[in-house]
């Protein structure tokens, strides 16, 4: 017990105060009690008889001290600005490994990835054979479960292309051209694309419909542009050369008698300036 209040005199000494002064000591002796034998009781009867009890220095609170904005200290746990972990902690590393491999026949699992692809739109069986080896599967399995869908009726490509062409036709206005060319892309065989898109009477009719908004905006175009443009716009839509010429030769002739005075047709507005 002596050598203990020796060891705190002398570190008072060593900062420049006066041990004997009453002062409030910034230590409380019942923090001592796990190192001293006696019982310590309440803490205050073994001070020396020149002190005042021990005076706690009250709390100050963030906001005094930083203007109201919280400290990395005072930050409530759980969650904080640095994430989860304390500041100047590094983040825990991830130790689980891999995901182990799957085992037993992959066929079932390869079938159940298709059938989830064929919930969402129909494939071709080039699309389902893309799907299946992208997602891991070999190209025997990848073989057997394109030919299980295919006995069952899940894979068709006729059947495809059939509705695709309807649905381009009706929604698109989608040309012959462009009809051949998306299905081939998607693996149809030729001889689908052939039974499928077959004329049915309607390509001119298709093509007119598909510039009634186009014709509007580009009136005021000499004959040149007129055809420059709408015959492009014609072109990225899949029809044939010979309904492009016809559909636009038509368009600027309606295009130049809009633009005509009632009751004059446009070569004789020009002969007329002309003489003049």
């Amino acid at each position: 017990m002596v050598h203990l209040f020796a060891m705190i005199r002398r570190r008072f000494m060593r900062a420049g105060r006066d041990p004997d002064a009453p002062a409030p000591i910034p230590l409380s002796i019942s923090d001592l009690s796990p190192w001293l034998d006696e019982p310590q009781g309440d803490g205050i009867s073994h001070l020396p008889s020149h002190t005042s009890p021990v005076e706690v220095a009250p709390h100050q609170s963030w906001e005094a001290d930083t203007g109201g904005r919280p400290t990395p200290r005072d930050e409530p746990p759980g969650r904080t600005r640095f994430g989860n972990r304390s500041p100047g902690t590094r983040p825990r590393r991830d130790t689980r490994g891999p995901p182990a491999e799957p085992t037993g026949d992959p066929r079932p699992r390869a079938a159940a990835r298709a059938f989830d692809a064929l919930a969402s739109r129909a494939h071709t069986v080039k699309q389902m054979r893309t799907r299946l080896t992208r997602a891991g599967f070999e190209d025997d399995v990848v073989t057997d479960t394109v030919a299980r869908l295919l006995e069952l009726g899940y894979l068709n490509d006729g059947t495809y292309a059939d509705a695709w062409v309807a649905t381009r036709r009706e929604h698109r206005l989608h040309g012959e051209v462009r009809l051949r060319h998306d299905l081939a892309q998607r693996g149809v065989a030729p001889e689908t694309i052939t039974l499928a898109v077959v004329d049915d009477g309607e390509e001119l009719t298709r093509a007119r419909a598909a510039i009634e908004r186009r014709v509007g905006s580009l009136a005021g175009l000499d004959r040149e542009a007129f055809s420059r443009r709408l015959g492009s716009f014609l072109a990225r839509r899949g029809f044939r050369a010979s309904i492009v010429t016809a559909v636009v030769r038509d368009a600027y002739a309606s295009s130049v008698d809009d633009r005509d005075p009632p009751g004059i047709s446009g070569d004789e507005l020009d002969a007329g300036t002309d003489s003049e």
